[in-house]
């Protein structure tokens, strides 16, 4: 699964890297296994094993039993101590990152965790619910209602949100109090 950590500047570190079937060492592999990668028009490259009808958008994935060899479980593995600065860490499916970068879910996270009130008052649920939302939504927008890939995130909260996004929140509710006086607008986003 795709991890990603947000320090106190709000950066991704990513922890793992997409195994996509079109990435040339895992389509190599897949290849020398007898496996075959299709792209689809409109949808992410495949895996496919001889005399299958169905493919795998990943080329690594626990469970599908059809598709051994040439979808590997072998993970590659990644060592990553917290630290004061971790704030939370997102696992999704490659569902969620097929359309979402790494810095647009920490946007919508962070910006979920600041509208519940605080760092006492962090409602992960809805968190994921809105990262999980806007991912079906770009499924639906890219693939014309089509087809949508699985979509699942688990999300972890390692320390609190720092000062500054408190602040933030503070500014974005007085600006939002003289917009209806036609004063000043702002956007629903924080970041």
């Amino acid at each position: 699964q795709h991890v990603v950590f947000s320090g106190v500047k709000l950066e991704a570190m990513p922890l793992s890297r997409d195994h996509k079937p079109d990435d040339p060492k895992e389509k190599r592999r897949i290849k020398q296994g007898g496996g075959n990668v299709i792209s689809l028009a409109g949808q992410p490259a495949r895996v496919f094993a001889p005399g299958t009808a169905f493919g795998l958008a990943v080329s690594r994935s626990l469970g599908d039993f059809a598709l051994a060899p040439h979808v590997s479980c072998e993970p590659d593995l990644t060592e990553h101590r917290i630290e004061e600065r971790d704030l939370f860490a997102i696992w999704a499916s490659d569902g969620v990152w097929e359309y979402i970068s790494n810095a647009e879910a920490i946007k919508i996270v962070v910006n979920e965790m600041v509208r519940a009130g605080g760092p006492n008052k962090v409602d992960l649920d809805a968190a994921a619910r809105v990262l999980c939302g806007r991912a079906r939504e770009l499924w639906r927008t890219k693939t014309g209602g089509a087809y949508q890939d699985d979509i699942t995130c688990v999300i972890a909260q390692f320390h609190p949100l720092p000062p500054k996004l408190q602040e933030l929140k503070r500014r974005k509710k007085t600006l939002s109090r003289t917009q209806s006086d036609g004063v000043a607008s702002t956007s629903t986003e924080i970041l």
